[in-house]
């Protein structure tokens, strides 16, 4: 066995902060106001709270929430301040949370371009979890933190075997968080070849300690094979924050 410092760990992972982002970890305060969920219909409602007091090691872990494809204003508005809504509750529970809200546009069409965005999300999304830790942590001898392993991760998709590895050494080792993703359909619209990725991001995600709510809108082939129809809330038909608003019932399914 072998302890490790958790600012050790932060230090020897500070580089991976230096990938240029393509997304926020949070919303500005104002667009976080919990109460926005009240005016969400009552069928996302009923789901997201049957996701939030689920049993955590028993039940799923992870809830999508998926609408048609809406204009990038229209899913702030709505998915992405819905998403954090759910993040400001959590905080108000005191339940530790990681999160990244996307923006990936359409302009950004260039393959490398949109691999190193996705790359940096999950770069962040480990940042978190480190931060996340006790003071000290004991791993097995064979764990290896050291600044070298961290240091293979540089920014491309060659290294994603080491990240994968790497962010399951360390996940064994966090507490329970909620885990928030906003607008991934980006990165699968405009990545190719990044469903594999997606994939495997999910998997990585398939643990006791985490409870996870990806909010997106269009098609995002990657979360489509890596999740199930009942992990999955399909919000049909809107196109507007009108037909959000007044979408109930036989427009939702619930599986």
């Amino acid at each position: 066995m072998r302890v490790w410092s958790a600012n050790d760990l932060i230090h020897n992972s500070h580089h991976l902060d230096n990938l240029p982002r393509h997304g926020r970890v949070r919303l500005p305060t104002s667009e976080s106001d919990p109460s926005g969920i009240n005016a969400t219909p009552a069928g996302i409602i009923q789901r997201l709270s049957d996701w939030m007091s689920s049993n955590w090691a028993i039940d799923s872990n992870i809830l999508w929430i998926d609408s048609p494809f809406i204009n990038r204003a229209i899913h702030e508005e709505l998915l992405s301040s819905l998403a954090a809504s759910v993040i400001t509750l959590a905080d108000q529970s005191n339940i530790p949370v990681m999160s990244y809200f996307c923006d990936i546009r359409p302009e950004w069409v260039l393959r490398d371009h949109t691999r190193q965005a996705f790359l940096a999300m999950c770069f962040s999304l480990l940042r978190q979890m480190i931060g996340l830790l006790k003071p000290l942590v004991v791993v097995d001898s064979d764990i290896d933190l050291r600044l070298e392993r961290f240091a293979k991760l540089d920014g491309a998709l060659d290294g994603w075997k080491e990240f994968v590895a790497l962010f399951s050494d360390i996940v064994p080792l966090c507490p329970k968080v909620i885990v928030v993703v906003d607008g991934l359909q980006g990165m699968d619209i405009f990545g190719e070849g990044l469903q594999g990725n997606i994939r495997d991001f999910v998997a990585l995600l398939r643990d006791s300690r985490f409870k996870v709510l990806f909010t997106t809108s269009g098609t995002c082939l990657g979360l489509r094979g890596a999740i199930t129809p009942r992990e999955t809330l399909h919000v049909k038909g809107v196109y507007s924050v009108d037909d959000l608003r007044t979408v109930v019932g036989p427009a939702i399914n619930l599986f």
